[in-house]
């Protein structure tokens, strides 16, 4: 059984090994993205823009605008969307991969089936609503299912033939009696967060 400090110690030793090619790893990815948003964002007439910001004392008439430029940023968004889940299964791969000691950067980490990516993206989604759930209901559900269900998008991603439900039941059955530990470990790393931002948002980087 691990300890905290133990969790801290390895992932830091882990963060020196490859904090280099992984924040490589991670501009790439936000420049990416943030290029991809600039080609892909709704392409909305700045007449409209001009035409809402005047009607915004009249909320039947701004609805009615927005509605006609909805689906172009409906649209825009879940391209946007698509490329995100798509860089970060290949950020995670990397993570996954450096934890066996052989991270090392290629196009192999986004080598795999179509069908991984959208069993990805519905594990993500799946537990994200369940942990949504359980925080309506009192905050302490919520802390629970995400201790839970934390590594369910990992499965899928380390196991590429598997589906939401096996993630689900895989993460839900590896973290069985381990509860109370996952969420001290959680609330261990949000302090550290919280003490990388304090050193001029730089600590944030290794922190992360």
């Amino acid at each position: 059984k691990l300890t905290i400090s133990e969790v801290i110690s390895q992932a830091w030793e882990l963060t020196k090994k490859n904090w280099l090619t992984l924040l490589g790893l991670v501009i790439v990815c936000e420049i990416i993205t943030y290029i991809a948003g600039l080609i892909l964002g709704p392409s909305i007439d700045p007449m409209v823009i001009q035409q809402l910001l005047e009607k915004q004392n009249d909320p039947t008439a701004f609805a009615s605008l927005y509605m006609t430029i909805l689906p172009d940023i409906i649209k825009a968004s879940l391209i946007q969307s698509i490329i995100s889940i798509i860089l970060l299964c290949g950020v995670y791969q990397f993570l996954l991969d450096s934890g066996r000691g052989n991270g090392t950067f290629s196009m192999d980490l986004w080598k795999r089936p179509a069908g991984n990516y959208v069993q990805y993206f519905l594990t993500t989604f799946i537990v994200g609503f369940i942990i949504y759930l359980g925080t309506l209901l009192c905050i302490l559900p919520g802390l629970f299912f995400a201790a839970r269900l934390q590594f369910a998008s990992f499965y899928t991603l380390d196991h590429k033939e598997s589906n939401c439900i096996d993630a689900i039941k895989a993460s839900w059955n590896m973290t069985d009696g381990h509860t109370l530990d996952l969420i001290l470990i959680a609330v261990v790393y949000v302090g550290i967060l919280l003490l990388g931002l304090l050193c001029c948002c730089v600590g944030i980087i290794p922190a992360y």
